[in-house]
């Protein structure tokens, strides 16, 4: 059954993947809490950080964006699914929302084995993965931070990512801030700021 999801979820990336560089696909933006697309994706990856046995902390203050809620979902559900996924067990993935002015950044931090320099200049390409980091139980296809890239690009957002080997990575997606914030939704924490040392 694992393996079926699997597939099925690689048919789906590859379907978008091809949607989003024909230009078929467009977007919807509308103003919502930021605080909703994170917690409808760690409720989607729910058994993941269970499997890995990794907690996932997040912080926010009642941020809003304006972009596409579903586009927004999928970009963090795969970025914050590669977090997760990398994580050694035992260990933290923090997602911290920041307000920056006409900007509102999501910072997705993992200590995992990090991704090697010349692999990230290529990173949002298709089918992009490093052999050099990637054992078989972390292995895929690069389709899911191809598909988050290009969604990105969609809705005006920017996804910028930091990264050490051995150390881990950040992924900091970057989307328009709505004019009013609005209550936030999730259970939150102050959480120190991000590093790889």
């Amino acid at each position: 059954q694992e393996g079926a999801h699997k597939l099925l979820d690689l048919i789906n990336d590859v379907l978008l993947v091809s949607d989003i560089e024909s230009g078929k696909l467009s977007v919807n933006p509308e103003v919502f809490p930021i605080s909703e697309a994170v917690q409808d994706a760690l409720r989607t990856l729910q058994d993941d950080i269970e499997t890995h046995h990794v907690q996932v902390a997040c912080d926010g203050e009642g941020m809003a964006v304006r972009a596409d809620r579903w586009a927004t979902r999928h970009v963090l559900e795969k970025i914050i699914g590669n977090a997760i996924r990398f994580s050694p067990s035992d260990t933290q993935v923090q997602v911290r929302c920041a307000d920056v002015g006409d900007r509102i950044q999501i910072a997705v931090t993992d200590h995992g084995c990090g991704i090697p320099e010349d692999i990230l200049k290529q990173i949002g390409s298709s089918f992009i993965v490093s052999d050099q980091v990637l054992t078989r139980e972390h292995a895929g296809t690069g389709l899911g931070l191809a598909t988050s890239y290009g969604l990105a690009r969609l809705m005006g957002a920017e996804i910028a990512i930091e990264s050490r080997l051995g150390a881990g990575t950040i992924v900091t997606v970057s989307f328009d801030a709505a004019a009013k914030n609005v209550p936030d939704v999730l259970p939150t924490e102050r959480l120190p700021a991000a590093s790889l040392a």
